[in-house]
C-alpha cells in the first residue's frame, strides 16, 4: 500500500484529518512510501484499507455460500461443495495439464476495491492435500506446519553451534545482504535470537504452551540465553529436576502433603507441590507434565477423597503409564486410611508395597530419604 493510500485513510472517515496532520502521519507510517513489514501501524492500516474489499467479498461468500477469511493479503475462500466458476476457473496449459484462477467475477471484486491479485499464489486445495493457510496447516484444527518444528530446531542447533556465525549466515538469506555490507563488529547475536523468539512465539500462539515439541525447543533455548523473553523465561522452573513429586487431592494437602513437603525440605529433598511450585500466569497442565516427568519418584497420597478426585487420578494413571514404558519404579504410594480397601478400588497398585500415614510424617520422610540415599 503506497504513501498516497495511507493519507487517504487518514483524511477519511473516521479521522477526518486536514492535509497537514495526515501527511505527517502518513510519513511516519510508511518507509519509501510504502507500509514498512513488521511495523505494529501496518496492519491496522491495511485492514483499514480493506474495509471495502471485506464487505464485497463477505457478499459474495454468502452468495455462494462459502467461507471467506482474510490475515492481511492472504485471501482463503473455503466450502464443502465445488466452486462456481465465477470464483474458481480451471485453465489448461499447453503441456496438458490445468491450473486454477481466480475467477472474472471475483477478480473485478478485488480491483474494483484497488487491489490487484497475484495470480502466481492462487491455489486451490482439496480436503485429501494438506492445506494450508498463511503458514498453518487447517485440514482438522489448527496445526503448525513440521517443516516449520523442523526449521526452528535448526536454528537453535546452529545457534548452539556458533551463534554469530548463525546470525550471519541468517541475515544473508533473509535480507539477501552481501558480504561486504555485514558489519561483523556490530552483530552480537540479538537479530538471531528475536528470530527464534519470534518462531517460538508463534509455535506458542498456535499450539499453546503445554505442546511438547514447543516445550522441548523452549528448554534447548533456556541452555543458551540467561536473558531470554519472559514467556519463555518463566518455563525455566518446570525443567528442574525434582527428587518428589506430590500427587494429593486438596482434602488432604493441609493434614498430609504440606507436612511431608516441608518435612522433605528439611531433609534438602527437592520436592513438587502445586501451591509452591506453581505461580500465578503459569500453565497448570505444562507445569504439572513436565514436573511429573522430572521427578524422579511420585508420592501419590490416596484416600477417600483421592480416588474420588479427576486430577489425581490422572496424575496416577500418568505414573503407571511411564512405569510400563520405562519398567522402572517410579511410584511410592502413600495410603491415608484403610490402605487394603482403598487398593481394591485401584486394582493397577495391587502389586505394590504401601506405607500407611499415621500422623508420622518424619518417619515417611526418613523413608523417602533412605529410598534416595540408594540410588
Amino acid at each position: 500500500m503506497n504513501f498516497g493510500r495511507v493519507q487517504g485513510i487518514f483524511r477519511n472517515i473516521p479521522f477526518n484529518m486536514g492535509v497537514p496532520a495526515a501527511t505527517v502521519l502518513a510519513q511516519l507510517c510508511t518507509h519509501n512510501g510504502r507500509l514498512p513489514q513488521g511495523a505494529s501501524t501496518s496492519p491496522v492500516l491495511s485492514n483499514l484499507a480493506s474495509t471495502t474489499l471485506d464487505k464485497k467479498l463477505v457478499q459474495i461468500a454468502k452468495k455462494y455460500h462459502l467461507t471467506y477469511t482474510r490475515y492481511a493479503d492472504d485471501i482463503t475462500f473455503s466450502s464443502n461443495k465445488p466452486f462456481p466458476h465465477s470464483i474458481v476457473e480451471k485453465e489448461e496449459l499447453e503441456n496438458g495439464e490445468y491450473k486454477h484462477k481466480v475467477g472474472i467475477f471475483l477478480e473485478r471484486s478485488i480491483k474494483s476495491s484497488g487491489f490487484n491479485i497475484n495470480h502466481s499464489k492462487t491455489r486451490l486445495q482439496h480436503k485429501s492435500q494438506r492445506q494450508e493457510v498463511t503458514g498453518l496447516v487447517v485440514n482438522e484444527g489448527v496445526n503448525i506446519n513440521r517443516k516449520f518444528i523442523r526449521k526452528t530446531r535448526a536454528m537453535i542447533h546452529d545457534w548452539r553451534k556458533d551463534l554469530l556465525e548463525a546470525e550471519k549466515r541468517f541475515i544473508k538469506i533473509r535480507y539477501h545482504a552481501k558480504e561486504s555490507e555485514l558489519n561483523a563488529s556490530k552483530l552480537d547475536g540479538s537479530i538471531y535470537k528475536r528470530a527464534v523468539y519470534g518462531n517460538l512465539s508463534f509455535i506458542k500462539m498456535v499450539k499453546g504452551e503445554e505442546h511438547s515439541p514447543y516445550l522441548t525447543l523452549c528448554k534447548q533455548v533456556l541452555e543458551l540465553d540467561n536473558t531470554p523473553p519472559d514467556f519463555v523465561g518463566k518455563l525455566k522452573g518446570i525443567f528442574d529436576m525434582y527428587d518428589i513429586f506430590i500427587c494429593h487431592a486438596s482434602e488432604d494437602k493441609n493434614e498430609v502433603a504440606l507436612p511431608l513437603y516441608e518435612s522433605l525440605k528439611q531433609r534438602k529433598i527437592n520436592a513438587f507441590i502445586d501451591c509452591f511450585s506453581i505461580g500465578w500466569g503459569d500453565s497448570l497442565v505444562a507445569k504439572i507434565n513436565t514436573a511429573l516427568q522430572k521427578s524422579k519418584y511420585v508420592i501419590a497420597i490416596i484416600s477417600e477423597d483421592s480416588v474420588n478426585k479427576s486430577w489425581p487420578m490422572k496424575e496416577l494413571n500418568a505414573v503407571l503409564s511411564a512405569e510400563i514404558s520405562s519398567e522402572q519404579t517410579k511410584l511410592l504410594p502413600l495410603m491415608v486410611g484403610d490402605g487394603e480397601a482403598l487398593i481394591e478400588k485401584l486394582p493397577l497398585l495391587a502389586d505394590k508395597l504401601f506405607v500407611s500415614y499415621d500422623n508420622n510424617i518424619n518417619e515417611i520422610a526418613e523413608k523417602v530419604e533412605a529410598h534416595l540415599a540408594k540410588e
